[in-house]
């Protein structure tokens, strides 16, 4: 009886990892998809990959939230992509060329959301997509 509670024991240990290194392999995927579609600049595979209504906010938290269709979203991509990074020296675009994996810092308090400069992203419904960008408010 031991020997077959230990062995049920580690099968479930076993799906469980198994789980966990599903999930940070389809975070992953993602990532690299959005990834080259940004770099590309190819507005439609970005779209495909956002969740509508897409949302934008100012830097400051009193700033109001802006929700963008699919046609709004394809005028803003390289405003969005543009954008100069958290400390000034890159742009967004330029951040996605030299950060090529999701690090556990990148995760906003949970592993269904996480944060790459100015962009976030969530899973919803079991799907990654992107869902919010901070954009520098210019005179708006």
């Amino acid at each position: 009886m031991k020997s077959s509670s230990v062995i049920a024991y580690l099968c479930l240990l076993f799906v469980s990892c198994a789980g966990v290194t599903r999930s940070e392999q389809d975070v992953q995927q993602f990532y690299n998809a959005f990834r080259r579609a940004a770099i590309d600049g190819d507005v439609s595979r970005l779209t495909a990959l956002t969740a509508f209504p897409f949302q934008t906010r100012g830097e400051l938290d009193h700033d109001p939230i802006q929700y963008h269709n699919a046609e709004q979203f394809a005028v803003l991509v390289e405003r969005i992509l543009s954008e100069r990074n958290v400390d000034n020296t890159k742009t967004v675009r330029d951040v996605l060329i030299h950060y090529p994996r999701i690090a556990p810092g990148d995760y906003q308090g949970s592993s269904e959301s996480f944060r790459i400069e100015n962009l976030v992203f969530e899973r919803r419904r079991g799907r990654w997509q992107f869902t919010f960008a901070y954009l520098t408010l210019r005179g708006e």
